[in-house]
């Protein structure tokens, strides 16, 4: 997992790439469409995977198995 450090800036980290995805999540949107709008901001497949899986285990997002979308989890407490 890419963090801040003195090796990455910020720009290059998942935490950048995390912020790009729940931006571009705005309703629930089937990952293919997601991955085509965020494939040049995120620069590989990797890197899209890595920041969705990391949303998902933070409760960040859900996957609904029926409509096979991901949405992003609002007012969480």
């Amino acid at each position: 997992m890419r963090l801040p450090n003195k090796l990455y800036r910020y720009n290059d980290t998942i935490l950048r790439d995390m912020i790009v995805l729940l931006t571009e999540i705005k309703q629930p949107i089937e990952i293919l469409d997601l991955y085509k709008k965020t494939n040049k901001a995120l620069q590989s497949m990797d890197r899209f995977i890595e920041a969705l899986d990391c949303l998902f285990f933070l409760n960040r997002i859900t996957f609904d198995k029926r409509t096979e979308k991901i949405d992003v989890i609002r007012n969480q407490m």
